[in-house]
């Protein structure tokens, strides 16, 4: 099924810290386990899916498992998985009814795995060609927002599921989580004209005094190395947590949306990439169903794929084709990938694991 391979993807994260920037630097995504956790309970992708007749969108969900309970990585894993199903499920429902089916997909899917027992947040902004960008949170994970007012004006945009944020008492246990079961109430919101840039962080960035917080958003324009000066303060502040970030140029963005022609989902994560290529169940000729176009300039993994390429570092997946004896133009992409997998898929696959439900 599509969301058991998205969950088996995310899977494979390794230990210590990784960055990777996608869409000319429009999206950072960056994660780092830490100074004291064994593992990273954290979980960030960045999800586009492209269509030639439908709703292009493209997503990035942030989920962290939950401190105390079972399984958190797992939990964070199902958490994403789960919501990118959901969303994929009902690309055609209203922007709204799509990312309340997600959430309720998503939270079933980790109730059912541990009854209660395990959870995680969910943090996401969704972007769509025919709306308004949305921004839905559960737990303690956060969004932030950058106005156009002379770029110093910068806001927290979601609240905390906590006892002391919702109920105003004390502590930070949370009354909401994905997993939790029946009663889920997603915070959903439509994002103003005048936020164009938005921030997704963990609990590990939150270690940060707002003020210092606010003051680096402030001072850095550049995705990557926001997210990356972010980490590494959280770090040299004595986090005891893990450390997630996603930065995100709305504006832009929402303007190059619209230019992806080609019909497929590309998935993308700190650590690498995952593109699942749609074909009619009949085609059984693997190139021929293929638009190398959407092909990013991707790092090659070793030097031995480059065939004694003039430039040992980096070469396309649409140039390697070639050499075969394709002849597709790349799509220009300057996207720090350090790893790509492309899975072929036929589009009554995601019907079908719709069907089983």
């Amino acid at each position: 099924m599509f969301n058991e391979r998205i969950e088996s993807w995310l899977s494979r994260w390794g230990s210590g810290d990784a960055i990777n920037s996608i869409d000319d630097g429009l999206v950072s995504l960056a994660t780092d386990q830490g100074l004291r956790r064994k593992e990273n309970q954290d979980r960030l992708a960045a999800m586009r899916v492209n269509s030639t007749s439908g709703k292009p969108f493209f997503v990035v969900a942030l989920a962290d498992g939950m401190g105390g309970m079972r399984e958190g990585k797992a939990c964070a894993e199902k958490a994403i998985s789960a919501f990118f199903q959901g969303l994929v499920e009902h690309r055609n429902a209203e922007p709204l009814a799509r990312i309340k089916d997600a959430v309720h997909h998503s939270n079933k899917a980790v109730h059912e795995f541990l009854k209660g027992a395990g959870g995680a947040t969910l943090s996401a902004i969704l972007l769509g060609s025919d709306h308004l960008p949305y921004i839905v949170n559960v737990g303690d994970s956060r969004i932030y927002g950058v106005e156009e007012l002379n770029n110093t004006h910068v806001k927290r945009l979601t609240i905390d599921d906590s006892l002391a944020e919702i109920a105003g008492g004390a502590g930070k246990d949370l009354i909401q989580f994905i997993g939790m079961g029946n009663g889920i109430q997603p915070h959903i919101m439509t994002l103003e004209n005048t936020v164009y840039e938005v921030i997704l962080t963990t609990d590990g960035v939150h270690f940060i005094d707002e003020t210092m917080l606010f003051n680096i958003i402030r001072n850095e324009r550049e995705p990557e190395e926001l997210a990356n000066k972010l980490i590494k303060v959280a770090n040299w502040s004595g986090s005891p947590d893990n450390a997630t970030v996603s930065v995100l140029n709305v504006h832009k963005l929402m303007l190059n949306l619209t230019g992806y022609v080609d019909s497929g989902i590309e998935l993308f994560d700190p650590f690498g990439a995952l593109h699942i290529i749609w074909v009619k169940p009949e085609d059984t000729r693997v190139n021929s169903a293929i638009d190398l176009n959407c092909l990013p300039t991707v790092r090659a993994p070793t030097k031995g794929d480059l065939d004694n390429e003039d430039d040992p570092e980096s070469v396309s997946l649409a140039q390697k084709s070639k050499r075969k004896g394709a002849t597709p133009k790349a799509r220009k992409n300057k996207a720090k990938i350090k790893q790509l997998e492309i899975e072929i898929v036929t589009i009554d696959d995601l019907q079908q694991a719709k069907d089983s439900k």
